[in-house]
């Protein structure tokens, strides 16, 4: 995770292996939602549902 303004991150597609550099409020793939960036951890929210990701 980047920290600044605004913060960022890079969040890998373990599938694909494609990587994402993303900022909060920004939205990527079908339809997950950065809700906000920490320093241990990324908040995301698909379609409702709240993921954490942690570094």
């Amino acid at each position: 995770m980047v920290l600044g303004d605004p913060s960022q991150a890079v969040i890998e597609d373990a599938q694909t292996k494609k990587a994402y550099l993303v900022t909060a409020g920004q939205r990527f793939l079908d339809g997950v939602m950065v809700e906000a960036i920490r320093t241990d951890r990324v908040i995301l929210d698909l379609q409702g549902e709240r993921i954490e990701l942690v570094r």
